[in-house]
C-alpha cells in the first residue's frame, strides 16, 4: 500500500504549471507559483544538460519556447542562463529552484525527457536529486528505456537493502539471480503488509512507461 499514491491520484496538476500565455509561459516559475496559489500540483518536464544541470523545459528544440536554434542538452549551465522563455524575462528553471518551491506544499508529476540516448544518466541524475525531497511526487516518461534505466537502479537498492537484513550465513551460497529473485519477493510481502495495515490496495508494479520513484515503490 502507500500513502503517497493516495494523496496523488485525487489531485488536480496544472499542465507545465498554471501558465497563461503570453504573459506567463508554460514551465516557468511563475506559473508553479500560480499553481501553487490555487491548490494544485503541477506537471513539468526535465532535461538533463551537457554540464549534468536539470533544467525544467518542455522540447529539446530550443526554437518554440526560447525563439533560438539548437538542443537544450547541448547547453550548459551558463548557456541555460542566457534563454528567455517565450519573449518573455522569465529564464528557464531549474530542476533544484521547482522543487524547492514544492517541497511541503503541493505534488509533482515529473516527466523525463531523453534525446541522444541519455536515458540512463537522465534517470540516474533525477533519482539521485529526489532521494532527498521529501514532497510528494512520481516520475514518468513516454520513452520505456528510462523505465528500464529506473528499475535497474531500484533492483540495485532493493538487492542492497535486502541483504543488509541477512546475517552472513543467510547469504553464503546465494547467487546473484537468487538474491534477486528472494529480494523481490521480500519487497512484495511489505508492500502488501503495508496495504493490508493501510486498508489500502497495493500499488500496481512496473508494468508501464509510468513509473514511481524507489521511496514510493519500495515504502
Amino acid at each position: 500500500g502507500n500513502e503517497t499514491w493516495v494523496k496523488l491520484k485525487p489531485q488536480r496538476y496544472a499542465h507545465r504549471g498554471y501558465h497563461d500565455k503570453p504573459t506567463i509561459p508554460e514551465n516557468s516559475m511563475p506559473a508553479f507559483r500560480r499553481a501553487i496559489e490555487h491548490g494544485w500540483g503541477a506537471e513539468l518536464d526535465v532535461h538533463l544538460l551537457r554540464d549534468g544541470t536539470l533544467a525544467v523545459f518542455h522540447d529539446s528544440d530550443l526554437k518554440r519556447c526560447a525563439n533560438v536554434e539548437g538542443q537544450i542538452e547541448d547547453l550548459d549551465l551558463e548557456g541555460l542562463r542566457k534563454l528567455r522563455l517565450e519573449g518573455t524575462d522569465e529564464q528557464v528553471p531549474l530542476f533544484d529552484d521547482v522543487l524547492a518551491l514544492f517541497e511541503g506544499k503541493q505534488p509533482l508529476i515529473i516527466e523525463l525527457k531523453t534525446a541522444k540516448g541519455n536515458h540512463r544518466a537522465l534517470a540516474e541524475a533525477v533519482c539521485k536529486r529526489l532521494d532527498s525531497y521529501t514532497g510528494d511526487f512520481c516520475i514518468e516518461s513516454f520513452d520505456p528505456l528510462v523505465k528500464a534505466a529506473c528499475v535497474l537502479r531500484e533492483r540495485t537498492f532493493l538487492e542492497a537493502e535486502y541483504k543488509a537484513v541477512l546475517t552472513d550465513a543467510q547469504l553464503t551460497g546465494l547467487s546473484s539471480a537468487r538474491i534477486a529473485t528472494k529480494a523481490e519477493a521480500w519487497r512484495r510481502r511489505r508492500v502488501r503488509k503495508r496495504a493490508r495495515e493501510a486498508h489500502t490496495p497495493p500499488m500496481p508494479g512496473f508494468r508501464s512507461t509510468r513509473v514511481a520513484d524507489r521511496r514510493r515503490m519500495y515504502p
